[in-house]
Order: C-alpha cells, then structure tokens, then sequence
C-alpha cells in the first residue's frame, strides 16, 4: 500500500468536498454540507452502500469517492438521489527523465530510482493545458503511468514511488544539474513492483486542483524513488504509444 493517504471525495447535492481522514464521521459530514438530519450513509461509485456503527463513523471506507445520502429526504429543496460522474483524459504536454553523469537523450521510455551501474534517474511529466476542466466540478485526479520490460534496467522488487509538485519552471532540461526546484512534501506515492505492461496510478487529486484554482502555478510534477543511493530501485515507463496521462473524474 502506499504511504500516502489520499483525500476522501464526499458528494452531496452539486457540491464536493474533501476529508484527509481514514474515519468518516456523521458530524462531520453534517458540518460539510450543512445537512440537519443524522440519517446519513454512503454509497461508492459501484451502489455499494455504507451504513455508520453505533458511534456514527463511518470505518469500512477504502474507496476514495462517496456520495452522501440522506435516508429521509422528502423535502423538494432536498438534492436529489443520483450523481451522475463523468471523465476525461488530458495527455502529458512533455515528459522527460534526468540521470546523473549524463545527458537526456529523448526515446520511448522515461525512468526512476537508482540501477546498479546506470546511476540515479527522476522523471518530470507536465499538463500545460488544463483548460479542459477549468470550469468542472473536480473529484478525482489520477495520474496514469504503463509501465514497461525491464530494459536491462528495472528491480523487480516492489518500490515505493512519489510525486512531487515542481515549483519552478523550467524548459528543455538535459542534464542532472538542471533539476528543477520542487516541493519537498510528496503529493502522492504508489507502489510498483513489476513493471511489465502494468497500469500505476497516483492520486493527484489535491495538486491538479491547486492548479485549476492557481493557488500555484502549474510547473508539472516529478516521479522519483526515495530509496538511497547505492539501492537497485529502477523503474521504466512508456513515454510513447502508451501516453502518461491524467484522467479527470467530475461531476455533471
């Protein structure tokens, strides 16, 4: 599992709203969307319902999107029932890795983590156009990497791999010593064991919003291992044919 909890996205109404807990309470969500009754439960996106225990929380919650329901909603000003959920793919604007004592070289493929005798690598992913979903009622953001064969270069081991917001801009970087300035919080963090043709997501909801809504800038993202050096952690991903993507879970 990843050592990362993402935000739970609850829905009610036309609203949306976050919780970074792994326990829902009814007074909270009470407080959330300003509902008066306590005859509250969940349904995830498969129907599956949810009801609280006896101390009105909500435990068995290993989904990440909710919609709140209230069981005794006869009132017409009440929101309705049904959510409808839509989505959308944005592909990657640019995608690169950096590598020390060498030079990026373009290709196929993009790679993370150490590898015995081929040095430190961190792959840097941008979405320059988000336009697409500047007017949309955001609840889920999930960055989409396919990972690839080994190439020579990969640890079969399963490694814990992070994402990073980038704060500085950057352009046509090469080199190792043209890393970008990023912040040092991870956003989110999967683990990958073998990379062979599997699909890793992360969640990224939190920062493509931070985005949207310019609370800051928008300088893509970095995928690296926190493994030390000297560590076989290597990780390869297509660049190529099979795009790294974002895709945009909204409300309609």
């Amino acid at each position: 599992m990843s050592s990362i909890k993402p935000e739970i996205a609850l829905l009610y109404g036309n609203k949306v709203k976050y919780i970074a807990s792994t326990i829902l309470k009814i007074i909270s969500i009470q407080v959330l969307f300003e509902i008066q009754s306590s005859n509250i439960y969940l349904q995830d996106a498969s129907g599956v319902n949810y009801f609280p225990n006896y101390q009105n929380e909500f435990i068995d919650t290993n989904k990440n999107i909710f919609i709140v329901k209230v069981s005794s909603q006869l009132s017409s000003s009440t929101p309705p029932l049904d959510i409808k959920l839509e989505s959308i793919i944005i592909d990657k604007s640019d995608s690169r890795f950096l590598y020390t004592g060498g030079t990026y070289y373009g290709g196929d493929y993009i790679f993370t983590g150490y590898v015995l005798g081929k040095q430190m690598r961190r792959t840097f992913i941008k979405f320059d156009d988000l336009s697409s979903i500047s007017e949309k009622k955001i609840v889920k953001v999930y960055l989409r990497i396919c990972g690839t064969g080994s190439l020579g270069y990969t640890s079969s081991a399963p490694k814990e791999l992070f994402v990073y917001r980038v704060d500085q801009s950057y352009g046509n970087i090469l080199k190792w010593t043209d890393n970008p300035i990023y912040n040092t919080e991870p956003e989110a963090s999967t683990i990958v064991g073998e990379t062979e043709e599997e699909m890793y997501s992360w969640d990224i909801t939190s920062l493509v919003r931070g985005w949207v809504d310019k609370r800051y800038p928008n300088y893509g993202l970095m995928l690296k291992s926190n493994e030390p050096l000297g560590v076989d952690s290597g990780k390869n991903f297509y660049q190529a044919g099979k795009v790294p993507h974002i895709k945009v879970i909204y409300m309609v």
